[in-house]
C-alpha cells in the first residue's frame, strides 16, 4: 500500500474551506473572505439562521472591492427567491443532526438522539479480549455523559479497558490476545452471615462479585452456591440453602437479593459442617451422630436430613464463609472446631476460606483454625478490597494458569 492521501483535519482558517472537518466552513472565525470567493455561496449553520443549513457569501466591503467581508447566514430562498413562495430567511434546509448545539434537522430539538462510540484504552486493544468501546451522548454541542445528574464532558460510559494482567476469569482481561490464566473445574459455596450487623459486608460482597461479573465468562467449569443465615422465618432463626451449585448467571440474582435480617443466632459452624459432610467418603471417618437443632426457634431450610450440597466429583471444592461474630453452633450435638477440622481435612479436594473481624480470628471459637486448606481474611466493607481477596482465592483454587492460549 502507498501512503494515505486523505487530508487530515487542520485548525480552521479563513479560506472558505472546512479545514477541521466538522462539516462547517470557517466556523468560529470572524474573518474576511478571499477575493476569489466573491459571489460564491458557502454552506453555513449559524445565527441568524435558527435551524438547518443555510448559505453565506463573500462580498465587497467597499466600492472598489479593496476589502471583502462575509455576509450573514440565510436560507437559500434569501439568495435565490421563488416568487411563488414566502421566504423565511432564518429557516434553513433540514440536514442530519450533528453535535453542534444547533437544530440541524429543524424539528425544534437540539442534538437529540446523538450517540458515538468512545474508547480510552491503549491503541490496538479495543475489541480484543474483554475490551470494548463505550458510548458518548451529545448535550448542547458537547460529547460526554451524566454522572449523578452532572454532565461530564468526554466521559466514556460503559467502556471496558485492559487490566494490568489477566484475572483468573477464563478471559483475556489485559486484552493482549492471549489468555494467560484458564479456569479449572471448581465448585464455590458462599456461606454468609445475614444477621443485622452484616449489612455493609454483604454490600461489599455483592459489589465485588458485580465487579467480577464484568470480566467473568459464564463457563460451566465453575459452579456457584449460596447459604445464608440466620433468617427470620415466622419468628424462627433459620439457616437457608438459597441455591445449590449452579452457573454464575443463575447464582448472581440470588446473591444480589441477600440482605441482613434482625436475627442473632449465627449457626455458621453448623452450616459449614452440614455442607461439607457429603465430601467425605463413607467409612473414612466415623459416621456423624444423629443431629437436631438445639433450642426453640432454630431450624434450617431444607431440614438437616435433606441438607445436601450437589458437589461434583473430581473438581476443586471451595467454601467461603463471611461472619462478623465468633463461630457458633446450634446443633445437638454441637459442632466444634476440631470436628470441622477433622471433616474438612478428610473431604475431597476442599479449601475453606473465612472472613471475620480480627477479634474473632483466633481463640476457642475463632475462624482461622477451621480455614482448612485455605486461609483467613479480615472482614471488610470495602468492595475493592473484597474483590482483591476473592480474586486471590480464585487464583489459589480455580486458576490453572500458564496456558498461554491464543484467543
Amino acid at each position: 500500500w502507498t501512503g494515505c492521501t486523505a487530508q487530515p483535519p487542520f485548525p480552521e482558517e479563513c479560506n472558505g474551506l472546512d479545514d477541521d472537518c466538522n462539516n462547517l466552513i470557517d466556523d468560529g472565525l470572524d474573518c474576511a473572505c478571499p477575493p476569489e470567493m466573491i459571489g460564491f455561496l458557502m454552506p453555513c449553520m449559524e445565527d441568524p439562521l435558527i435551524c438547518g443549513q443555510g448559505f453565506k457569501s463573500c462580498e465587497c466591503a467597499d466600492e472598489n472591492c479593496v476589502t471583502t467581508q462575509m455576509t450573514q447566514c440565510f436560507a437559500m430562498c434569501y439568495w435565490v427567491p421563488d416568487p411563488l413562495e414566502v421566504c423565511d430567511p432564518t429557516g434553513g434546509f433540514p440536514v442530519p443532526e450533528i453535535c453542534n448545539n444547533f437544530d440541524d434537522d429543524c424539528d425544534t430539538d437540539i442534538d437529540e438522539d446523538l450517540l458515538a462510540q468512545c474508547y480510552t484504552g491503549p491503541e490496538g486493544t479495543v475489541n480484543v479480549g474483554v475490551c470494548i468501546p463505550g458510548e458518548l451522548m451529545c448535550v448542547s454541542g458537547q460529547w460526554g455523559n451524566y454522572m449523578d445528574e452532572l454532565f461530564v464532558e468526554d466521559m466514556c460510559l460503559d467502556e471496558v479497558t485492559p487490566l494490568e494482567e489477566d484475572l483468573c476469569t477464563g478471559q483475556d482481561d489485559n486484552c493482549d490476545g492471549v489468555i494467560e490464566n484458564v479456569l479449572e473445574d471448581t465448585d464455590v459455596l458462599f456461606i454468609i452471615d445475614t444477621s443485622g450487623s452484616m449489612s455493609s459486608t454483604i454490600n461489599a460482597v455483592q459489589a465485588a462479585m458485580s465487579m467480577f461479573s464484568t470480566h467473568y465468562s459464564d463457563q460451566d467449569v465453575v459452579q456457584w452456591g449460596l447459604v445464608v443465615g440466620p433468617v427470620d422465618q415466622n419468628f424462627d432463626n433459620t439457616l437457608h440453602l438459597v441455591t445449590n451449585l449452579v452457573p454464575f448467571l443463575q447464582f448472581m440474582p440470588h446473591l444480589a437479593s441477600v440482605d441482613d435480617d434482625s436475627t442473632s443466632n449465627e449457626m455458621l459452624y453448623d452450616a459449614l459442617l452440614l455442607s461439607i459432610r457429603n465430601l467425605v467418603t463413607p467409612g473414612d471417618l466415623p459416621a456423624l451422630p444423629a443431629m437436631n437443632w438445639n433450642g426453640f426457634g432454630i431450624g434450617s431450610n431444607p431440614g438437616i436430613d435433606n441438607w445436601t450440597i450437589n458437589w461434583r466429583e473430581d473438581v476443586h471444592h471451595v467454601v467461603i464463609v463471611f461472619s462478623d461474630e465468633h463461630g457458633q453452633s446450634y446443633l445437638n450435638p454441637a459442632t466444634t472446631p476440631p470436628l470441622i477440622q477433622e471433616w474438612a481435612a478428610a473431604a475431597d479436594d476442599l479449601s475453606v476460606y473465612t472472613f471475620s473481624k480480627n477479634i474473632n480470628q483466633l481463640g476457642l471459637n475463632g475462624w482461622e483454625a477451621i480455614s482448612v486448606g485455605g486461609s483467613w481474611f479480615q472482614l471488610t466493607s470495602n468492595p475493592q478490597v473484597m474483590f482483591d481477596n476473592l480474586m486471590d482465592i480464585l487464583e489459589e483454587t480455580a486458576c490453572g494458569g500458564g496456558e498461554g492460549e491464543e484467543e
